[in-house]
């Protein structure tokens, strides 16, 4: 929980969150349900004993393709992950509030596009930081971190990091459920973005070539922030699709 670390005022926040956005480049990508579920299969077969699941594969795919890219790889993965469902005695399901902690996986493989062993990294992390007793000691942690911002009148801030990807789905949010009576054509957007900062959501309806709008059907949305100049590189090698980070047998 390094960012609890680095507090600044109203102001400095306004700054430092500026120019974290002037450093990078938005991209915006959509995945077909069906491409993640057979590169999600493909990868189960060749680990079947890790339990993966599409997120840690989606996860770990965005990773292999930002390695290709980037000057120096992603060494570790953050995840804002819940734990309202976890069971743990203090997580109350019902209770209103953010129930997420962050869980860092620890340096993930030596081969930067090692797609199978970065989604098996992620789903040992998620199952070490779901355990109660681990939960418990994060948020003691972080709660007396939190205070301590809140006493001094300043926020903490989130640095963005060269060698960390921060990510924080929403995928499980049915936002398209809040249509406010147009079922059809609602569209639901956030704003900014961050340097390796991965947000993915529930895809929006859409309106193909004919005009006419389309059901998401399961489709997930993307949003990151990457250094300028690599955004179009990023672009490419999403436009060939999933199958490019396949391991060979």
């Amino acid at each position: 929980m390094y960012h609890l670390h680095e507090l600044y005022s109203e102001e400095e926040l306004r700054l430092k969150y500026s120019e974290r956005a002037h450093a990078s480049e938005r991209i915006n990508w959509s995945f077909e349900r069906q491409g993640l579920e057979a590169l999600h299969n493909y990868l189960r077969q060749r680990s079947p004993t890790s339990r993966l699941s599409i997120h840690d594969i989606l996860f770990a795919y965005v990773a292999t393709v930002l390695n290709r890219v980037l000057t120096s790889s992603i060494r570790k993965i953050k995840i804002t992950d819940s734990y309202r469902f976890t069971g743990a005695n203090f997580a109350l399901p019902d209770v209103a509030g953010n129930a997420v902690i962050d869980a860092l996986t620890p340096a993930l493989p030596e081969d930067p596009v090692d797609i199978t062993g970065i989604a098996k990294s992620i789903r040992e992390t998620l199952t070490h930081y779901r355990q109660h007793e681990v939960i418990e000691r994060w948020m003691s942690a972080a709660s007396h971190l939190m205070l301590a911002a809140a006493k001094s009148g300043k926020s903490f801030y989130y640095p963005p990091s060269t060698g960390i990807l921060a990510v924080n789905s929403m995928a499980s949010i049915d936002w398209c459920s809040a249509h406010f009576g147009q079922p059809e054509s609602h569209r639901h957007h956030v704003s900014g973005h961050g340097l390796l900062y991965l947000r993915v959501f529930g895809a929006n309806p859409w309106r193909g070539d004919d005009g006419l709008w389309h059901a998401p059907e399961g489709r997930i949305d993307i949003s990151i922030g990457v250094p300028q100049g690599c955004r179009q590189k990023v672009l490419d090698i999403l436009a060939q699709g999933l199958d490019s980070t396949k391991p060979e047998d």
